[in-house]
């Protein structure tokens, strides 16, 4: 969107996750904050990267376990 030009930081919540067990999930929320102090959920106009891919996968904004561990 045109007005996520205007963004001034993106916040990532929740700020930790932990996981338990295999049918277990996390809601990511990604708001952007706007120049005039604004903020909009993004959440479905960003693309998630994770530290080890192996570990978990992001679908439709959900962290969803893939394998045992920790990063």
């Amino acid at each position: 969107p045109a007005h996520l030009k205007e963004a001034v930081s993106i916040d990532l919540a929740p700020a930790s996750v932990q996981l338990h067990g295999p049918r277990s999930s996390q809601r990511l929320i990604v708001t952007a904050t706007l120049k005039d102090g604004s903020t909009h959920d993004v959440t479905d106009h960003v693309a998630f990267s994770l530290q080890n891919p192996r570990l978990a996968r992001v679908q439709g904004g959900n962290l969803l376990p893939a394998a045992d561990g920790t990063t």
